[in-house]
């Protein structure tokens, strides 16, 4: 006598997605990207933060409008990198505290860009946010130059992106701070090029590693002669 199996006997079936090692790779490696790019950006708004009060300190004690124009036009390029360090913290999946750091760096970011248009005691909260801002910035980059341990390439970078952006102005000359906003660009693009290094490095370290498992590998399965 034959016996039917029912369906609810047959072996289950896996049909859950298999992700290719390649797709893996690229998401780690977008990770990795958006982690420096969260670092690169906070430590440009502290940078910019810094210049900013700098800027109008030198405006209270007389520097002209020069000063006051050039403040302005940092607040205005720190809007895009407050933006950027809740975006990149949201793609690379940053620790929850990372992620609210981040979170505040771009809600008071844009707070206190909206507090520059008041007056009397609402104005007032203004550079007083400017404080909580580069507080929050500065935090948040400590904790990912200790993430990554690479602080002294991180430093060396900065600064290097720093010079570079101030002496960019050959009509200016050196120390060109009116093109603060190149400063603040340069500074990002020194922590990022550092980084970037440091992750081509990991990739290659990462990969020889691989190889040598592999040769290991190999060579236990090798018969005994």
């Amino acid at each position: 006598m034959s016996v039917t199996s029912s369906p609810s006997a047959a072996a289950a079936i896996d049909i859950a997605p298999q992700h290719h090692p390649g797709w893996r790779r690229a998401r780690r490696f977008t990770r990795r990207t958006c982690d420096w790019l969260n670092l690169a950006f906070a430590s440009a708004i502290v940078l910019g933060v810094f210049v900013q009060v700098y800027l109008i300190g030198s405006y209270i004690f007389g520097a002209g409008q020069g000063a006051l124009d050039a403040h302005r036009a940092v607040g205005f390029a720190l809007q895009g990198p407050e933006l950027f360090v809740l975006l990149t913290a949201l793609i690379a999946w940053l620790p929850r505290i990372d992620l609210l750091f981040s979170f505040l760096v771009a809600v008071v970011g844009f707070v206190q860009a909206f507090l520059a248009s008041t007056h009397e005691w609402v104005g007032g909260l203004h550079p007083l946010l400017a404080l909580v801002l580069f507080s929050l910035a500065a935090t948040l980059a400590l904790r990912g130059i200790r993430r990554h341990g690479e602080a002294h390439r991180v430093r060396i970078g900065s600064v290097v992106g720093v010079i570079g952006a101030s002496i960019s102005d050959p009509e200016v000359g050196f120390p060109a701070w009116v093109d603060l906003t190149g400063v603040v660009v340069g500074f990002g693009l020194g922590v990022l090029t550092t980084g970037l290094v440091a992750l081509l490095r990991h990739a290659m370290w990462s990969s020889r590693r691989k190889h040598q498992r592999k040769d290991v590998h190999e060579e236990e399965l090798r018969p005994c002669v």
